[in-house]
């Protein structure tokens, strides 16, 4: 930050940290371009590390489980889906009464209501792993990011 004169009031304080603000995410922006920029040549060249004066630069494999993409989820199947059911407390004694009981019609009645929120990405990265096909959903590269020493 630069010396404010003295008697600057609040407003000069502002404008300069937003000054500063604004520089610090500028210099962040060009530095995750170079570092886009140098893995993608070292990427393009087979090369894991390069060693210069200053500093040191290595290729890094992302860590954690693979990642699931599903890109047709129209093609889903109910099993893959993670659902959301809502009822009111008559509704769930209800329900477990059926269970106990149940015919087709009357749980396919109660289970109907039920909407599907969103994939469940553990079962299909399971399934997947295991070379069991799930239609609509692929594994994907886990990718990589540049270290700078």
């Amino acid at each position: 930050m630069r010396d404010l004169p003295p008697g600057a009031g609040a407003a000069t304080a502002k404008a300069e940290a937003d000054r500063c603000y604004d520089l610090a995410k500028a210099r962040e922006a060009r530095a995750d371009r170079v570092k886009a920029s140098a893995i993608e040549v070292m990427q393009q060249l087979g090369v894991k590390f390069v060693k210069g004066d200053v500093s040191e630069l290595r290729r890094w494999g992302n860590g954690g489980a693979h990642p699931v993409e599903v890109r047709q989820p129209e093609l889903l199947p109910e099993k893959y889906q993670r659902y959301e059911l809502r009822m009111t407390g008559e509704q769930l004694e209800a329900l477990r009464n059926l269970c106990e009981i149940a015919t087709w019609n009357e749980s396919y009645r109660v289970l109907s209501t039920a909407k599907p929120i969103d994939p469940d990405s553990d079962l299909i990265r399971k399934d997947l792993l295991a070379e069991v096909a799930v239609p609509g959903a692929v594994l994907v590269d886990r990718g990589e990011h540049l270290r700078v020493k």
